[in-house]
């Protein structure tokens, strides 16, 4: 695996596992790279999740990042969701406007 791929794969996964959006800086610590390069990858998934195609993407959240469903895909999401009551789910992926 070339460099930048491993990067972006690094990042991709962190993103993927959190349930609460990361902080460039934290992504940068966890996977041990300079935040300016955190930065870049970032640029690269956001464009690259936006294709209509997807059904996830990859969402500014405040002053952190996080992978999110597109809204277009909710209601087949909401078939998996279990909430046990009003503030407990078993799922806790967020949802993106991003078509």
């Amino acid at each position: 695996m070339q460099y930048v791929e491993k990067i972006r794969a690094t990042v991709e996964s962190l993103l993927f596992i959190t349930n609460e959006p990361l902080p460039p800086e934290q992504i940068a610590e966890l996977a041990e790279l300079e935040v300016g390069d955190v930065l870049d990858v970032l640029d690269w998934l956001i464009e690259d999740y936006s294709d209509a195609s997807k059904g996830i993407g990859v969402i500014k959240l405040g002053d952190g990042y996080i992978m999110a469903i597109k809204k277009d895909y909710l209601p087949y999401v909401e078939k998996q969701i279990v909430c046990y009551s009003s503030e407990t789910c078993h799922y806790s992926g967020l949802f993106s406007d991003a078509a």
